[in-house]
């Protein structure tokens, strides 16, 4: 169970990272929206970009975090070591819903998408879905929280 923890305990650290930089990312879309500028445009893409990577990483994180939640708390047997099948393997074992399951394969394909294709349309699309790809990310974390401190 220390493992875990100490995974939890990380992704959190990472998560934070995340709503920081979201914080940043409406305050300079603001600015930009209100007084169109080079500046201000500059300013916000590099704002926008700073989000995309931590989304990313967030992204790479939370599927491991998962596999090792299921291992150890529920201790289910994995044999996937790719995103996709160890989202199926917790939809299945009940940990996620299917609409959870469904959301976390888009945000992985999101993801994908950032370090495959550069294109500021591909970019602003991701950027703006970043939000709710957070609420996402933080209820999964939570409930893994409650559930370790019932075990």
């Amino acid at each position: 169970m220390e493992r875990v923890n100490e995974k939890i305990i990380d992704y959190f650290d990472a998560l934070k990272t995340l709503e920081n930089v979201l914080k940043r990312f409406y305050e300079y879309k603001n600015i930009y929206l209100a007084h169109p500028s080079d500046e201000n445009e500059e300013s916000f893409f590099i704002v926008r970009d700073a989000t995309i990577q931590r989304f990313e990483y967030c992204t790479d994180l939370i599927w491991k975090v998962i596999k090792v939640y299921l291992e150890e708390i529920e201790k289910a047997h994995i044999e996937s070591y790719y995103p996709r099948g160890i989202i199926r393997n917790a939809v299945t074992s009940g940990f996620l819903s299917e609409v959870e399951g469904l959301e976390l394969t888009e945000m992985v394909e999101s993801r994908n998408k950032t370090s495959h294709i550069y294109h500021q349309e591909i970019a602003d699309s991701i950027a703006n879905k970043i939000p709710g790809y957070y609420i996402l990310m933080k209820k999964i974390i939570d409930r893994m929280q409650v559930a370790i401190i019932k075990n």
